[in-house]
């Protein structure tokens, strides 16, 4: 293997190190903001009944932090292109994949729960769940082709 092949992958690992980074930095900015927000609102409302069904509540919990991890992988996959090439279709991409990432933490029994709500629960709160997973997948699949 000749060294510019080398210091090629070492940039390549680089960059999309900088970019995970850079994504996750975003995350904890957003979640700031709204933790901020909510409590200068005062959204925290303590709301608590029995959870019936335990399964589903923690299925979507899990699938919930699955895609916003897959998110977070995605999101730095775009930033490092749009790092790289600067087009209006590559930040696209970018505002896809925070559009996405908001609606997986969102969606996300935690969330209502952090404001004192009760989640959705049973079956049909996993389906949407179940697409959004697929669908992310997808792209990373795409990206790395």
């Amino acid at each position: 293997m000749s060294s510019a092949s080398t210091s090629k992958k070492s940039d390549e690992r680089t960059g999309f190190l900088q970019s995970l980074l850079l994504s996750i930095g975003i995350v904890v900015l957003l979640a700031a903001v709204l933790w901020i927000a909510s409590s200068a609102f005062n959204l925290h409302k303590v709301n608590y009944p029995p959870v019936q069904d335990m399964f589903f509540l923690g299925f979507q919990v899990f699938l919930t932090s699955l895609n916003g991890l897959l998110q977070v992988v995605l999101l730095a996959q775009y930033l490092e292109g749009f790092l790289r090439f600067k087009t209006k279709f590559t930040l696209a991409f970018v505002i896809l994949a925070l559009v996405l990432l908001a609606d997986s933490i969102t969606s996300s029994p935690l969330f209502f729960s952090l404001f004192g709500h009760t989640p959705m629960t049973g079956p049909f709160s996993i389906i949407p769940l179940i697409f959004t997973t697929v669908a992310v997948l997808a792209l990373i699949y795409l990206n790395t082709r």
